[in-house]
């Protein structure tokens, strides 16, 4: 929870595949404010100074607007993008880690 947000991750499992989403929604009236996702989200995510930072699918790695949702830039440069890429990561107070699939563990500081 930040300020009057909530961000909560969904997982929707449908064959072919799992559906996985970060939903923002309104503390007070409990409505959805936005949903990431288009099928290939992760629920692998850290929020940072109104940012949302994802992984996606293929591994790719996005940075979000915490307050509306919209992307503000997607880079393809953490991993060999491609089927069964993937990208974890952990908050530090310092930065945040980025664990791939490749084994590489990337230390980094997020900003927008």
């Amino acid at each position: 929870m930040v300020g009057d947000r909530v961000f909560i991750t969904d997982v929707v499992l449908e064959k072919p595949r799992a559906r996985e989403h970060i939903v923002c929604l309104d503390r007070r009236a409990g409505e959805r404010r936005w949903v990431f996702g288009r099928d290939d989200a992760y629920p692998d995510w850290v929020f940072i100074l109104e940012h949302v930072y994802s992984a996606r699918s293929e591994g790719r790695f996005v940075c979000l607007d915490a307050s509306t949702g919209e992307t503000v830039w997607e880079s393809e440069a953490v991993t060999t993008t491609g089927k069964g890429a993937s990208i974890h990561i952990t908050q530090t107070p310092e930065a945040a880690l980025l664990f791939t699939d490749r084994g590489e563990l990337i230390r980094v500081r997020l900003t927008p």
